[in-house]
């Protein structure tokens, strides 16, 4: 409350209804919560009062909004006293505060009476200071009871301008009202006719050229020739504003050889002029108007420089020039300056010491925006005609001349030379402010889902345009309402917030885990506002949909192809079948067999019926796009609908536990496959081991007790492969692999080499071996004993380099082996067996794996 107690009051001559006063409470916050609104708290409490009886509690009513009290009674001549109550304010939100009313019945010989020299409506802005001024001095609680214009004792009132007039020339009217304060209350109604006149008070002012310029013109220039034009304004009315011009007759005699015509302003050539005799010429122009009782006027100074006939034309020093206005600014409040320009004849060729400052004039001959653009002649100021719309058009282009003639308008150009230096191109943008609110691009969004979803899938997307740029179009969402539930089943657990939305890009996601038992619709209201709180609000419908009521459409066409011309397809398909159309998803087309065709793409919709909100099924939809297929044949052959079916699972989706259940199983056949490989490869060595240690004990030379394997040297279990001669492999014995295939035929069955060395020993075999002896001595010996043999081969190892094999025809082996000091020659004689007469090849086959065994 402004106050803690209100007081105020009337007489008893006012009217049921009339306001008797206005009680007043601030709140420091905006909008909504500003809102304030007032109430009688407590009963009427009477206090000295007389023929008061019979009023009822509510002698008194307030105004909810405004705070006015007025009287709910007719009051009467005999009544006295005063009231007292409480009011109450508070805002929305419930915060409040009171304060205390009183109101006193009064007399008219109680009240005091002020006149003032003011209007009623300057009184009112200071009244309140008025009562508290007065308040404070005089130390009494004073109560304002009404206000109005002061009446002298004729019945005449005086009436005075609000405002100052200054500016307001011209005729008005004015309507006056005149009541009394009888019942029935009589009123008349007089107008009055207001001239008010001008006073001359403004002084002319030079808007052609603005202020002090230089001008140059050729030193052949003929007498009456322009020179420059000037023009005065006068703000005055009337005579007050009639401009006149002369040239002010300074000593330096210049003005001598012009003249002015009072009325144009034009300046010309008054004599011939002679630039050795004068360059610079130096005028006061004066403008003045016919003012009475006295005239105003101002002064404009003018040089006039005589230049040479073949004078240069200004430069600019670039090509482009770049500015930028405001939109929507009032004209010429932003302005921008041109760049200078350089001139050669800025100095004086025949006294460089001689140094003058030209400026030239500029004007617009060309480019798109001329109409809303202005250009000062001589001040090169540019600025604009009316406001800008950046929406509309965001740039422009101005072609600017500079020339020393100010007076001739060159010839507007289509095209920017930049070979022309006296042409400057001026490039203008549009700034942009935040004039635009963000458009919903539709006012009903609509989007589905299926229960098998997962909580934070996005659904779908809302979107807003703004016009602006930058900063200024920058979008964000909000859902303002509690999300709406229509048809709905086994939804009672969900929580208001079932749907969030993205508040920068407007996608609206799941806020819950959908269950397969849930059906029904979702509404709720979105706002979209800018940086400055302009805003747009739409309504989003979402569906949860059952797999068999979307609808496929095959499309020979790319997702990318697709997605660029998506919104046409879905609104003309809409429009055709009465049906809201919302898109669920689309992809690449997958073939029965899984593989994919990355030139189709499967398209999946939902229709839903306009009338109730409810979703259409398959069967109704696919009907419905019969009925109409020969509208949408257009629409289909320019998107290639190849099919459009029903949506069916193609996939299996299995549950954990099978998944588990499959993986389990696939890795048990696994380790079975790789566990009989194991055992193949521990049998293949096993086999492979075992003929190998077989070869190695079988004793060569008969049994063990005539020869065993520690007394042949080289033999050792423990020697490296190679070293027993069974394992020499070196050799290509080719006198024995041509009858391999003889000898493999006379064998018992038994492949093994040792075994049939050892069932080919006989005692009829015989020994011959001979040593030769150093320096040319030789001797042979003949034996057939076996340790001669072992003393034989302990001379040396027994190599392949050191056999050497005998012909077919030759019954004995001569192994032979050299060292530095002495050569020994063991000849080893075999007794064949007499060949039997049928078989001489098996015979000698026999023969020669004797001899094989021998050498062993």
């Amino acid at each position: 409350m402004t106050k803690k107690v209100f007081t105020g009051g009337f007489t008893t001559d006012v009217d049921f209804g009339t306001v008797i006063m206005e009680v007043k409470a601030v709140d420091k916050d905006v909008g909504v919560n500003s809102v304030v609104n007032y109430f009688i708290i407590s009963e009427v409490r009477q206090t000295l009062t007389e023929g008061l009886d019979t009023l009822s509690s509510e002698s008194f009513v307030i105004n909810r909004i405004s705070g006015e009290i007025s009287l709910n009674f007719d009051p009467q001549k005999d009544m006295k006293g005063y009231f007292e109550f409480d009011v109450l304010a508070n805002d929305t939100d419930g915060l409040a505060d009171s304060a205390t009313v009183f109101i006193y019945l009064l007399r008219d010989d109680q009240r005091v009476r002020f006149i003032l020299r003011l209007t009623p409506q300057e009184l009112r802005e200071k009244l309140d200071k008025f009562r508290d001024v007065l308040a404070n001095i005089t130390g009494a609680t004073v109560n304002i009871d009404s206000y109005k214009i002061h009446e002298n004792r004729d019945g005449s009132v005086d009436q005075k301008n609000r405002s100052s007039l200054r500016g307001r020339v011209g005729n008005y009217t004015l309507s006056v009202k005149a009541e009394d304060g009888g019942r029935p209350q009589l009123s008349s109604t007089a107008n009055i006719h207001i001239c008010v006149t001008d006073v001359n008070d403004h002084n002319p002012m030079f808007v052609k050229p603005p202020s002090n310029i230089t001008i140059r013109i050729p030193e052949n220039a003929t007498i009456g020739s322009t020179v420059v034009e000037v023009m005065a304004t006068d703000e005055d009315w009337g005579v007050n504003a009639v401009v006149r011009y002369k040239l002010r007759q300074l000593p330096n005699n210049h003005w001598r050889s012009f003249a002015i015509n009072e009325v144009t302003g034009v300046i010309t050539v008054a004599k011939q002029l002679d630039r050795e005799a004068q360059r610079v010429h130096e005028l006061r122009v004066q403008a003045y108007d016919l003012g009475e009782p006295t005239s105003l006027s101002t002064d404009l100074d003018l040089t006039i420089l005589v230049a040479n006939v073949d004078d240069f034309e200004p430069e600019f020093t670039q090509d482009v020039f770049q500015v930028v206005f405001t939109e929507n600014t009032l004209p010429e409040i932003e302005k921008y300056k041109l760049l200078p320009t350089i001139d050669k004849d800025d100095y004086d060729l025949i006294d460089p010491a001689v140094g003058f400052k030209s400026i030239p004039c500029y004007h617009i001959v060309g480019g798109d925006g001329g109409h809303l653009f202005r250009l000062n002649t001589f001040t090169h100021e540019l600025t604009t005609t009316q406001s800008l719309d950046r929406e509309f058009k965001d740039n422009y282009t101005l072609i600017v001349q500079a020339t020393n003639d100010c007076f001739k308008i060159p010839p507007n150009i289509t095209h920017f030379d930049n070979k022309d230096n006296s042409l400057l191109q001026v490039l203008i943008g549009v700034r942009d402010v935040n004039d635009n609110s963000p458009k919903m691009t539709k006012k009903v969004f609509t989007g589905g889902f299926t229960t098998d979803v997962d909580f934070g899938t996005v659904i779908m997307e809302v979107k807003a345009v703004d016009k602006d740029v930058g900063v200024n179009s920058v979008v964000n969402y909000f859902i303002i309402s509690e999300v709406r539930q229509t048809l709905t089943e086994g939804l009672d657990t969900l929580s208001s917030e079932s749907f969030v939305i993205n508040r920068i890009s407007g996608e609206i996601s799941l806020n819950f885990d959908p269950q397969k038992d849930m059906k029904g619709y979702f509404e709720f209201d979105v706002l979209a506002n800018d940086t400055d709180g302009l805003a747009d609000s739409a309504t989003v419908f979402i569906y949860l949909l059952r797999d068999d009521q979307r609808v496929r459409f095959i499309l020979r066409l790319t997702p990318q192809e697709l997605r660029e011309k998506l919104d046409k397809f879905r609104d003309v398909l809409a429009n055709i079948t009465g049906a809201t159309v919302n898109i669920d998803s689309y992809k690449i087309h997958e073939n029965r067999d899984g593989s994919v065709d990355q030139k189709k793409t499967d398209l999946y919709l939902h229709f839903v019926n306009r009338d109730d909100n409810s979703i259409l099924e398959v069967n109704d939809v696919l009907s419905l796009i019969d009925k109409n297929l020969e509208y949408l044949d257009e629409l289909y052959k320019e998107f290639n609908v190849l099919v459009t079916e029903p949506t069916q699972s193609l996939e299996y989706f299995l549950e954990w536990e099978d998944q588990l259940k499959a993986c389990l199983l696939g890795t048990t056949a696994f380790l079975a496959l790789l566990l009989i490989l194991v055992i193949c490869l521990c049998l293949n060595q096993k086999s492979r081991y075992e003929r190998q240690l077989k070869a190695a004990t079988v004793p060569v030379f008969g049994s063990e007790s005539q020869l065993t394997r520690c007394n042949v040297p080289n033999t050792n279990q423990h020697a490296s492969e190679g070293s027993n001669p069974m394992w020499m492999t070196g050799y290509d014995n080719r006198w024995y692999d041509k009858d391999e295939e003889q000898i493999s035929n006379r064998s018992s069955g038994d492949n093994s080499l040792d075994e049939n060395a050892i069932a080919s020993h006989s005692p009829d075999d015989s020994l011959d071996g001979s040593a030769g002896r150093e320096s040319g001595g030789s001797a042979s010996t003949t034996t057939n004993d076996k340790q001669a043999l072992c003393r034989g081969l302990a001379v040396g190892r027994v190599t392949p380099q050191n056999i050497t094999l005998p012909n077919s025809n030759v019954n004995s082996i001569t192994i032979s082996h050299n060292n530095k000091n002495n050569n020994n020659h063991i000849n080893i004689v075999k007794k064949l067996a007499p060949k039997p007469p049928q078989k001489p090849m098996n015979t000698t086959a026999v023969g020669t794996k004797q001899l094989m065994s021998a050498s062993s």
